[in-house]
């Protein structure tokens, strides 16, 4: 994975306190519509990084379906967030 970083990184703490507020079970599927609002990113964007596997892990339920678990949307934004220097 590239060391690149994304206008996303600089905001993964407010998307995970975003997700905290929501109140959503782990395993509860998204649809791309619903994932892509919480994260604050559009639709295409978030296809973009299903295509390229650098976005967060999804669930294709049948040839035109997708889903993402709210814990793997977590997981990947907890990976993003930038830790502040001490």
């Amino acid at each position: 994975m590239s060391d690149r970083k994304f206008h996303l990184d600089k905001r993964a703490n407010k998307i995970l306190d975003n997700l905290i507020r929501e109140k959503l079970a782990d395993d509860q599927l998204l649809s791309p519509r619903k994932a892509a609002c919480l994260l604050d990113v559009s639709i295409p964007w978030l296809e973009l990084m299903r295509r390229t596997k650098r976005g967060p892990r999804y669930t294709k339920l049948s040839a035109r379906c997708v889903k993402y678990k709210v814990k793997d949307i977590r997981a990947w934004v907890e990976a993003r967030a930038v830790k502040a220097a001490a």
